[in-house]
């Protein structure tokens, strides 16, 4: 009986702190979503903003990569730039 409950506390230990570890890890499209909402933030006109190729690079600097284009003051699409959002949260436009 008591080899029988060490087992369980275990089995729940362990079930518990793998939960806890993938807790802190965004999955692929909450990466993606904090990504574009980085970008907009960027922008003079957020909402003009139209994005493609974005994904999630793995094994590089870069969390997140893809294009956008927007307006700018002028009320003119720019044509599509490439922008990285890096791990730091940081978005660097690449042209």
């Amino acid at each position: 009986m008591r080899l029988k409950t060490v087992f369980i506390v275990l089995l729940l230990a362990l079930t518990a702190s793998g939960a806890a570890l993938g807790a802190g890890k965004l999955s692929d499209k909450a990466l993606i979503a904090k990504a574009i909402s980085a970008v907009r933030n960027t922008l003079k006109d957020p909402e003009s903003a139209k994005f493609r190729n974005v994904h999630v690079k793995k094994g590089s600097g870069a969390a997140v990569q893809g294009e956008v284009n927007a307006k700018n003051s002028y009320g003119g699409y720019i044509g599509f730039d490439r922008f990285y959002f890096d791990n730091d949260n940081k978005v660097v436009f690449r042209g």
